[in-house]
């Protein structure tokens, strides 16, 4: 069992694990997720963690459809921020205690904020958490409370 699972169990989060057959040559876990478990992309979501302000030691967990991309202006304003850069990989693997690749925003090692880009207001939404070949969903339903807080 993961961090992830292991936190979402803890808070009573309605959740369902989905298993598949990771490919290791496939460049995108999201977009290969979405298409091995027949899911609409714009309902997976994929974990990005930031450097508020280029600061990589004050980061920040960005929650965006696997179909798109992070605008770094919009997410800075979202997180309340000057500026946004993308984490270094070797400070959101210690920051987060995941490998790049596998990063959840749930389970943390060390909570950051969280901010959802676009979030479905209705129905499932499926989160990456840190097992090749595993999805996991969230009800749609109820709020994802973690222990990270949560800023838009």
């Amino acid at each position: 069992m993961t961090p992830a699972i292991t936190l979402a169990e803890k808070r009573g989060v309605a959740h369902k694990v989905h298993s598949y057959t990771h490919d290791p040559g496939c460049a995108s876990y999201g977009e290969e997720a979405a298409a091995a478990l027949q899911i609409d992309p714009a309902q997976v979501y994929k974990t990005l963690m930031v450097a508020l302000n280029g600061d990589n030691k004050q980061l920040g967990v960005a929650i965006v459809p696997v179909a798109g991309q992070l605008n770094l202006k919009a997410a800075a304003k979202a997180f309340k921020v000057k500026k946004i850069a993308m984490a270094d990989p070797q400070a959101a693997q210690r920051s987060s205690g995941y490998l790049l690749g596998g990063i959840s925003p749930l389970g943390q090692k060390n909570p950051c904020q969280l901010c959802w880009i676009k979030r479905l207001k209705t129905g499932r939404r499926y989160l990456s958490v840190p097992v090749s070949g595993v999805g996991n969903r969230v009800s749609g339903q109820r709020s994802v409370v973690t222990d990270q807080r949560a800023v838009c």
